[in-house]
């Protein structure tokens, strides 16, 4: 007797064809095959519905060819076993079909090297007609490349054509050219194979044409998890994915993965989070098809697979579905608007001073912002001739203090400095810090990096009236020195490295720093991480703070002289109060709180003898 078990499937795109295996035999599952006479034998698997093919992906952990047999049982006899036909493969992984020449729902397998096997996914199902699109192809040494498609507008978008992922030639015949509506699915499958993202849409055009018997892979255009953009289907051939009598000039746009929080974990053992960049790149992508095709978006034009009518489906899943509105708004994610600034006209001030100046921007986008949210100069992460020690660091200004939701304005304060003699017109643009720069897209689009400006002329110093009066003061011998007016560059020096104990009071020492004509400067102190550690004088050569983080901090030192910049790094190391050595100290009778940091006691002028190598 054999044992029989039954599997329930999730409901599937298109009536009688499932777009990714739904049935899952695991390693272990393997390893528990019964032995007979040479072969390992799986129990009998039968399913709640039938069809006429079978069709096994075989995920391989050797380069060794697998071997695998079935037969399929009906209610009269049971069928001799067949070995399957190799149809498709990628380096670990292999498709192997065959069909059955009757309907069936119960299967058996068998193999001779299990240990090769690391799972197998497979599914029953019913091609379309037997006709000569949905005849069964043995793998074609050298598979015909596939032709593209796509429009150049779809080209500069970054979308990847057939040709650059490998797809099989299609054999769709039936044409289409007027494209009025959009479905958004999801092929429920894995986001990727090895990694890969076209590997994985390699499997899923596979699956369609060889095992679903299908002329193409159903989507015209699909998306992976990174946000890469894929041609499917060509546009010029009819769309096979949303059903329901709802093909008809409706655009499928399908993203890799299994995006159903409770179906896909039920089904597949695993659901899939969707990710920012693929969302904002699809966006991008329905907005351009939108325009390539004269189509309105809206959510009567544009639906998710299960709101088309006559479609019993969880596709393209919660996790799409929740977000779906963002798909269909022309707002970028991060947006701004310029809606007022303190000064419109040229700046005037002399040097060595300073202007506070504001800008007021509005949060037109579809996220709020929060202290990641920063004004920078322009040219990106370059350093500005107006830099000034109150700035974050010397290529980001000014940040968000709380939460600017969309649709509220907040005001940049910051300060521009007369660092060097001149005019200088200074742009400044917005980055979300780690996510995008405010004139890029996916994800943004404005301000641009040059909507932000200030123009500010640097006058140098007067110089004091000469007096009419005889001055009573000798005069001083000349000098036999010749004369250089030219300025020399300041020469920083951010003191030794140090290493501390949590709660101690860190003393920074920039004293070492050099003007070689002697003129005064400017000093800037900044974390090279964010930390909420806090430097308290950090306009002055001789700034401290609490080591309240675990860690190795890297702190830099940027000093400013008429206009030039040099800039030096120091290391402080903050230990537990509990190292290894003052553990020892305690087993051998001593208290680490009766002793004193020794390095507090040293005279500054000590520390100043000190340099780093």
């Amino acid at each position: 007797m054999f044992l029989i078990l039954t599997i329930i499937p999730v409901q599937g795109h298109v009536s009688g064809f499932h777009d990714w295996p739904q049935q899952y035999e695991s390693k272990s599952d393997i390893e528990y095959w019964a032995y007979e006479d040479g072969w390992y034998v799986s129990p009998v698997r039968s399913l709640q519905y039938e069809g006429s093919r079978l069709g096994v992906f075989v995920e391989k952990n050797s380069t060794e060819s697998i071997s695998l047999q079935a037969r399929w049982i009906t209610e009269d006899e049971d069928s001799q076993w067949s070995t399957l036909i190799k149809t498709f493969e990628l380096p670990t992984s292999e498709l192997l079909n065959q069909d059955l020449g009757e309907t069936v729902r119960t299967i058996q397998f068998r193999t001779q090297n299990p240990s090769a096997m690391e799972y197998v996914e497979w599914d029953i199902l019913s091609p379309p007609g037997s006709n000569s699109e949905s005849s069964l192809i043995p793998l074609s040494p050298t598979p015909p490349p596939a032709n593209s498609y796509l429009s150049q507008s779809l080209i500069d978008l970054g979308v990847i054509s057939r040709t650059q992922w490998g797809a099989q030639t299609t054999t769709c015949t039936s044409p289409e050219n007027t494209w009025y509506r959009m479905a958004i699915h999801h092929v429920a499958s894995q986001q990727t194979q090895n990694g890969s993202v076209a590997q994985k849409l390699q499997q899923v055009q596979a699956w369609a044409m060889n095992s679903g018997g299908y002329c193409d892979v159903p989507y015209q255009y699909l998306v992976g998890y990174d946000g890469t953009l894929f041609e499917g289907r060509p546009i010029n051939r009819y769309s096979g994915a949303t059903g329901g009598g709802n093909n008809d000039g409706n655009i499928a746009i399908s993203f890799i993965g299994c995006y159903d929080q409770s179906a896909c974990q039920s089904s597949y053992g695993f659901y899939n989070a969707e990710t920012d960049v693929m969302m904002a790149r699809s966006r991008e992508l329905i907005q351009e098809l939108a325009f390539e095709h004269s189509i309105i978006i809206n959510n009567t034009n544009i639906k998710t697979h299960q709101d088309w009518p006559g479609n019993a489906t969880v596709c393209p899943g919660n996790a799409i579905i929740n977000r779906f509105p963002e798909l269909l708004s022309s707002v970028p994610y991060y947006y701004g608007e310029v809606t007022d600034q303190s000064h419109n006209e040229t700046i005037v001030i002399t040097l060595g001073e300073y202007v506070d100046v504001w800008v007021d921007i509005t949060n037109t986008g579809q996220w709020e912002w929060d202290n990641n949210t920063k004004i920078a100069p322009y040219p990106r992460d370059s350093n500005s001739d107006l830099y000034d020690y109150s700035w974050l660091q010397s290529t980001r200004v000014s940040a968000v203090t709380g939460i600017i939701p969309s649709g509220s304005t907040n005001r940049f304060n910051f300060r521009l400095n007369g660092n060097q003699v001149g005019t200088y017109t200074q742009h400044f643009t917005m980055v979300q810090e780690w996510m995008t720069w405010f004139a890029d897209t996916p994800y943004a689009g404005s301000p641009g990096d040059t909507a932000i400006t200030f123009v500010i002329e640097v006058e140098p110093e007067t110089s004091p009236e000469p007096s009419s009066e005889p001055s009573s003061e000798p005069s001083s011998e000349p000098s036999s020195e010749p004369s250089n007016d030219v300025n020399q560059p300041p020469i920083a020096n951010a003191g030794i490295d140090q290493v501390v104990t949590q709660g101690d009071i860190v003393y920074l020492v920039g004293l070492g720093s050099l003007d070689p004509e002697g003129q005064n400067m400017i000093y800037g102190w900044n974390f090279v991480d964010e930390t909420d550690m806090h430097l308290v004088n950090g306009n002055t050569p001789t700034p401290y703070f609490l080591a309240s983080k675990l860690g190795t901090w890297g702190i830099q030192m940027t000093i400013f002289d008429n206009g030039l910049l040099a800039e030096d790094f120091v290391t402080i190391t903050i230990e537990d109060a509990l190292t290894e050595e003052n553990a020892l100290s305690d087993k051998r009778g001593c208290s680490s709180s009766s002793q004193t940091n020794s390095w507090a006691l040293f005279p500054l002028l000590g520390l100043l003898k000190r340099r780093r190598f």
